[in-house]
Protein backbone atom coordinates (compact mmCIF):
# COMPACT_ATOMS: atom_id res chain seq x y z
CA UNK A 1 0.00 0.00 0.00
CA UNK A 2 2.91 2.37 0.95
CA UNK A 3 4.36 1.51 -2.47
CA UNK A 4 1.14 2.15 -4.05
CA UNK A 5 0.73 5.61 -2.34
CA UNK A 6 4.51 6.81 -2.69
CA UNK A 7 4.09 5.68 -6.75
CA UNK A 8 0.76 7.73 -6.92
CA UNK A 9 2.73 10.87 -5.07
CA UNK A 10 5.11 10.46 -8.01
CA UNK A 11 2.97 10.26 -11.03
CA UNK A 12 1.48 13.40 -9.24
CA UNK A 13 4.53 15.01 -8.55
CA UNK A 14 5.60 14.59 -12.55
CA UNK A 15 1.92 15.40 -13.76
CA UNK A 16 2.42 19.15 -11.39
CA UNK A 17 5.70 19.30 -12.70
CA UNK A 18 4.50 18.80 -16.77
CA UNK A 19 2.13 20.96 -15.80
CA UNK A 20 4.70 23.22 -14.65
CA UNK A 21 6.91 22.97 -17.77
CA UNK A 22 4.05 23.58 -19.71
CA UNK A 23 2.83 26.76 -18.06
CA UNK A 24 6.52 28.31 -18.62
CA UNK A 25 6.41 27.46 -22.28
CA UNK A 26 3.14 29.10 -22.95
CA UNK A 27 4.35 32.30 -20.76
CA UNK A 28 7.68 31.88 -22.93
CA UNK A 29 5.42 31.84 -26.12
CA UNK A 30 3.61 34.32 -24.89
CA UNK A 31 6.54 36.52 -24.13
CA UNK A 32 8.13 35.91 -27.25
CA UNK A 33 4.17 36.90 -29.59
CA UNK A 34 4.64 40.11 -27.07
CA UNK A 35 8.45 40.95 -27.63
CA UNK A 36 7.73 40.15 -31.56
CA UNK A 37 4.53 42.31 -31.57
CA UNK A 38 6.59 45.31 -30.22
CA UNK A 39 9.62 44.93 -32.02
CA UNK A 40 6.75 45.00 -35.52
CA UNK A 41 4.89 47.91 -33.79
CA UNK A 42 8.15 49.64 -33.33
CA UNK A 43 9.04 48.89 -37.47
CA UNK A 44 6.22 49.99 -38.31
CA UNK A 45 7.01 53.25 -36.73
CA UNK A 46 10.34 53.77 -38.40
CA UNK A 47 8.50 52.95 -42.35
CA UNK A 48 5.39 55.35 -41.24
CA UNK A 49 8.17 58.19 -39.83
CA UNK A 50 10.62 56.93 -43.56
CA UNK A 51 7.15 57.48 -45.37
CA UNK A 52 6.59 60.96 -44.09
CA UNK A 53 10.04 62.12 -44.79
CA UNK A 54 9.99 60.98 -47.96
CA UNK A 55 6.64 63.11 -48.72
CA UNK A 56 8.07 66.03 -47.35
CA UNK A 57 11.31 65.12 -49.62
CA UNK A 58 8.98 64.91 -52.45
CA UNK A 59 7.25 67.98 -51.50
CA UNK A 60 10.25 69.82 -51.16
CA UNK A 61 11.66 68.99 -54.87
CA UNK A 62 8.56 69.82 -55.66
CA UNK A 63 8.56 72.95 -54.33
CA UNK A 64 12.20 73.70 -55.67
CA UNK A 65 10.69 72.62 -59.77
CA UNK A 66 7.70 75.25 -59.17
CA UNK A 67 10.61 77.69 -58.10
CA UNK A 68 12.87 76.40 -61.02
CA UNK A 69 9.97 76.40 -63.36
CA UNK A 70 9.15 80.62 -62.20
CA UNK A 71 12.73 81.26 -62.30
CA UNK A 72 13.09 79.72 -66.35
CA UNK A 73 9.37 81.58 -67.27
CA UNK A 74 11.17 84.72 -65.87
CA UNK A 75 14.33 84.46 -67.79
CA UNK A 76 12.23 83.89 -71.15
CA UNK A 77 10.55 86.83 -70.84
CA UNK A 78 13.64 88.41 -70.03
CA UNK A 79 15.19 87.40 -73.33
CA UNK A 80 11.92 87.92 -74.87
CA UNK A 81 11.91 91.19 -74.08
CA UNK A 82 15.94 91.20 -74.83
CA UNK A 83 15.08 90.30 -78.47
CA UNK A 84 12.61 92.70 -79.14
CA UNK A 85 14.74 95.45 -78.28
CA UNK A 86 17.69 93.55 -80.25
CA UNK A 87 15.36 93.80 -83.24
CA UNK A 88 13.75 97.52 -82.53
CA UNK A 89 18.09 98.20 -82.51
CA UNK A 90 18.69 96.54 -85.66
CA UNK A 91 15.59 98.10 -87.32
CA UNK A 92 16.83 101.89 -86.24
CA UNK A 93 20.67 100.85 -87.19
CA UNK A 94 19.55 99.52 -91.10
CA UNK A 95 16.88 103.30 -90.81
CA UNK A 96 20.25 105.18 -90.03
CA UNK A 97 22.35 103.00 -92.95
CA UNK A 98 19.68 103.88 -94.96
CA UNK A 99 19.75 107.64 -94.23
CA UNK A 100 23.86 107.92 -94.53
CA UNK A 101 23.56 105.91 -98.06
CA UNK A 102 21.21 108.56 -98.87
CA UNK A 103 22.73 111.18 -97.95
CA UNK A 104 26.15 109.98 -99.45
CA UNK A 105 23.84 109.61 -102.71
CA UNK A 106 22.78 113.35 -102.49
CA UNK A 107 26.33 114.65 -101.84
CA UNK A 108 27.91 112.39 -104.83
CA UNK A 109 24.83 113.50 -107.25
CA UNK A 110 25.38 117.27 -105.23
CA UNK A 111 29.16 116.81 -106.05
CA UNK A 112 28.34 115.94 -109.81
CA UNK A 113 26.42 119.16 -110.47
CA UNK A 114 29.19 121.85 -110.60
CA UNK A 115 31.39 118.77 -112.52
CA UNK A 116 28.49 119.19 -114.85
Amino acid sequence: AAAAEEAAAEALLQREEEQAAAVAAAQSESQLEAASAALLSGELELLKGRLQALAGDKATAEERAEASQARLLEQAEELEALRAQLQAEAARGASQEEEVARAAEGERRAAELPAQ
